[in-house]
């Protein structure tokens, strides 16, 4: 019995259409995932079939996480998310819908978005009508880069890997966000890991994964098109003005009583764990008391 909570790195799977429960379990016995960092306990989740953790799969995966929490002492400070190929398709949606879950994130290749990776406006494709195009930002992650601001990220990926323009597109995005992507790339390599590149992520991930996440940052800023992904550490968003159009949060919290943020299409706002303080919501100044403290938009002032 380990004396301390352990560190725990979810794995999550490359595509494989033909995995079935029994071929899921023979693969678990036959060996260990790409990635082993050391002192890790590693949950490997079904995915509930070959979805890139979407929908049902990502279901599987929290459920999945639950149990485990439940069942081992699991220091919830340093959980990792991870995964190769379509598993890194999972780990970029995951690191940038739960960003206040993670201490560390580590998508290999993969896929980032939509239109780009499926070819969606290659000239022989039918024009996709726009109800489609708006609803793909529920699972885009480079729309949400600015949420990696407390989530540090080693994308892995071979030169020579298509899949490559995952990591080219989400360093592009986080660039924006004033942002640098950590990158690690395995020279003249196609879709699969390189030993001496993997090693120096390896080292990287476990390096992370003991400093842990910090369950109060300073700053926290938060990106979301649908209230399905509420929230990072302490900022919970609970009204946006318009569903489907990009909502953020840019906040900074002095100390429990004193909070300044800055809000783009958010109609309702919440900071779980806060009490008596003073919140300054775009400018405008409003004392609260109690746990948990609520804000809401009447108009253009926040009561």
């Amino acid at each position: 019995r380990r004396p301390d909570p352990a560190p725990l790195m979810v794995w999550l799977l490359g595509r494989g259409e033909k995995r079935t429960e029994l071929t899921f379990l023979a693969e678990r016995e036959a060996a260990p995932p790409q990635l082993t960092p050391k002192d890790v306990l590693t949950l490997v989740p079904y995915g509930r079939f070959c979805n890139a953790t979407k929908f049902a799969g990502e279901v599987d995966v929290m459920e999945a996480l639950a149990a485990v929490r439940a069942q081992y002492r699991i220091d919830a400070a340093r959980i990792a998310v991870a995964g190769f190929s379509m598993g890194g398709g999972s780990a970029w949606h995951l690191a940038t819908h739960y960003p206040g879950l993670w201490a560390v994130a580590s998508p290999g290749a993969g896929f980032a978005e939509t239109p780009i990776f499926t070819k969606a406006d290659a000239p022989n494709k039918e024009p996709r009508p726009a109800w489609e195009r708006l609803l793909w930002r529920q699972y885009e992650a480079t729309g949400i880069a600015g949420n990696l601001l407390n989530l540090p990220t080693l994308a892995y990926t071979g030169e020579l890997d298509g899949q490559k323009e995952a990591s080219d597109l989400m360093e592009a995005a986080m660039q924006r966000e004033g942002l640098k992507l950590e990158r690690f790339i395995g020279p003249q390599t196609a879709h699969r890991y390189h030993d001496a590149t993997k090693a120096a992520l390896t080292q990287r991930l476990e390096e992370l994964l003991a400093k842990g996440r910090d369950p109060q940052p300073r700053d926290v800023r938060f990106q979301t098109y649908t209230l399905r992904y509420p929230e990072s550490a302490w900022v919970r968003v609970e009204g946006l003005g318009r569903h489907w159009e990009l909502a953020e949060v840019r906040a900074t919290r002095r100390d429990d009583r004193h909070v300044t943020a800055q809000t783009r299409n958010v109609a309702a706002i919440a900071f779980p764990g806060l009490t008596a303080a003073t919140v300054t919501l775009d400018g405008q100044e409003l004392r609260a008391e109690g746990a948990g403290l609520r804000f809401h938009r009447d108009g253009n002032t926040w009561r």
